[in-house]
């Protein structure tokens, strides 16, 4: 559900070959334990560039998760919504009114929304820059962030 096409990077070229869901191993790297990437330079249809989406190894991400150390009743925000399995998550645990995700890429959040809305999960999920937050929602108990920054903003 939440990682439909993934690319597989190629040896000797900076690009990389495009796996679906019909593709012979496809299955077996979905739930594999390595990252995956789904997107390059903000382009759905990008074969090559700077990663700039994908979905975190699940051990990772079963990790981020434990140190969270969320409790019931707790708000929380995700700054990096990627496929939108984490949010997923979070939304099991917390339920969806209490989970936030925010993403600069409009593609990105839109296609983590249609994937949960599917599953019937309805967090909000925000195109927007995770630096500034999304005060509309919070306070916030807990915020994790799952994407890279150069810099942590002292917001």
């Amino acid at each position: 559900m939440f990682v439909p096409r993934f690319f597989r990077p190629e040896c000797d070229s900076a690009e990389a070959t495009p796996v679906s869901s019909a593709d012979p191993g496809w299955l077996d790297a979905v739930y594999s334990d390595e990252p995956l990437v789904t997107q390059f330079d903000e382009d759905p249809a990008a074969t090559g560039g700077n990663p700039t989406s994908s979905s975190t190894a699940p051990d990772l991400m079963l990790r981020m998760l434990e140190v969270l150390d969320i409790d019931d009743g707790h708000n929380v925000l995700e700054i990096g919504t990627g496929t939108g399995y984490n949010a997923a998550l979070l939304c099991h645990r917390l339920g969806d009114t209490l989970v936030t995700s925010i993403d600069v890429d409009e593609s990105v959040t839109s296609a983590a929304r249609d994937r949960l809305a599917h599953l019937g999960l309805f967090p909000a999920v925000i195109t927007g820059d995770g630096a500034a937050g999304h005060p509309d929602n919070g306070p916030y108990d807990q915020i994790i962030a799952t994407c890279a920054v150069r810099r942590i903003p002292s917001a």
